[in-house]
């Protein structure tokens, strides 16, 4: 499955042994069917939870297929969701399931 590759940012730094102010970790789980038919056409379904310094947000995101080639960019649309546990039941009642998962930590 090709993903997204940023974080939003670069990676994040460590000094003395401590994480950057700035460093969040990000959990995504992208959704398919198993079929793979978003993968086939392109598109990638994830919820994303970010833990910052500012607290915990949830977003839903769709990727749209790549308009630029050279660049890889996707039209994106997302929205902002209160609950994280909503947020995966969304896809998961639509009959996607998880097709990859992680954690990373970025800074934005």
């Amino acid at each position: 499955m090709a993903l997204g590759a940023s974080c939003g940012g670069e990676a994040a730094t460590q000094q003395s042994g401590r994480w950057s102010a700035d460093a969040v970790d990000n959990q995504d789980t992208y959704y398919d069917d198993l079929a793979g038919i978003l993968e086939k056409r392109d598109q990638e379904l994830r919820v994303r939870t970010v833990h910052g310094p500012n607290g915990m947000r949830t977003v839903l995101t769709f990727k749209d297929t790549t308009v630029d080639a050279s660049s890889g960019s996707k039209p994106e649309h997302e929205t902002r969701v209160e609950d994280s546990q909503e947020a995966h039941s969304i896809p998961q009642s639509l009959g996607y399931i998880p097709a990859i998962a992680f954690e990373k930590r970025c800074r934005n």
